[in-house]
């Protein structure tokens, strides 16, 4: 069973039943619970087939990044491994931190990133100075095929070791394929905030922090108390995937003496063969699953 986190509150499982309000409802808080999967979303398809295996994952946010920005599960600092097979809904609108700096232009786009860790705990893609150079995604959970209907934006969520730059290839259905060179991505140790165009895509600091991080050390307590970031980047694609569907994504680091890190993936469309609504076996889940929620909300008044 994955260990499912609410960002904005507690939706939390298997560590303790909490529901939140926040962010997700509680027939979602629910359904996460039940099924092990995050809720599903109506305006697009989460991509989380590049952390599979015991090493593509590369790394975690919590022992190697800054211990404030979202992750998914605590870990010992500098290790590299955090909770395994863990999830965490990601919502830039909503997510809070300690020692959170506003951003002059927030992202307003709604948009929501799954972050997810695989069976040694890594939640995130270091291409450049340590392999792969290149990553390629191919299925959408590490099992289904990546085959996305309605695509007009892909959203990246990425940070980089020193300022670096990445190439991203995109491929569907019907020949359908744009390709985006030379996207700078601005080491994540940085005061200055980002919301420019870089050869095409539309690059934007979404998070900020200012705390103690891994900024020249790799481990998230050790490194200078400094300005620290994450960045969305969104390709908005080409007419050639018009009626055409998102099979591939390919993402190449393109400067030497910087590593592009990769930490989430999320496009608009949906999802083919992802059933629109739930079966009633779920539907009956969710119902004991509300029960539930409403006996534990019960027994602490």
């Amino acid at each position: 069973m994955k260990l499912i986190k609410e960002t904005a509150g507690v939706c939390r499982w298997p560590q303790g039943f909490v529901v939140g309000r926040r962010g997700l409802s509680l027939a979602a808080c629910a359904f996460v619970l039940l099924t092990g999967v995050p809720a599903a979303f109506a305006d697009g398809v989460y991509i989380t087939g590049w952390v599979t295996g015991p090493s593509a994952g590369g790394n975690n946010i919590y022992t190697n990044l800054n211990q404030e920005f979202p992750n998914t599960g605590s870990g010992v600092p500098g290790s590299g491994v955090g909770q395994d097979n863990a999830s965490y809904l990601y919502n830039p609108a909503t997510y809070t931190a300690p020692d959170l700096v506003t951003l002059t232009n927030p992202v307003t786009n709604g948009i929501s990133f799954d972050l997810v860790s695989n069976s040694t705990g890594q939640d995130f893609v270091q291409m450049g100075d340590i392999s792969p150079d290149t990553l390629s995604i191919s299925t959408v959970d590490g099992t289904n095929s990546l085959d996305v209907t309605g695509v007009s934006t892909v959203y990246l969520l990425v940070a980089a070791y020193n300022n670096t730059g990445y190439n991203v290839t995109f491929t569907g259905t019907g020949g359908a394929i744009d390709i985006f060179s030379g996207v700078s991505v601005q080491n994540f140790c940085s005061v200055y905030q980002q919301d420019t165009t870089s050869n095409g895509a539309n690059v934007q600091s979404v998070l900020e922090v200012n705390d103690v991080g891994a900024c020249g050390t790799g481990n998230s307590t050790t490194g200078p108390d400094w300005d620290q970031q994450l960045y969305e980047d969104s390709f908005a694609l080409n007419s050639s995937f018009s009626g055409q569907a998102l099979t591939g994504i390919s993402i190449t680091n393109a400067y030497d003496g910087g590593s592009t890190l990769l930490l989430g993936v999320t496009s608009d469309g949906t999802e083919v063969g992802a059933s629109a609504a739930p079966e009633p076996s779920t539907l009956a889940l969710l119902g004991l699953g509300l029960a539930g929620v409403s006996f534990f909300r019960r027994r602490r008044v």
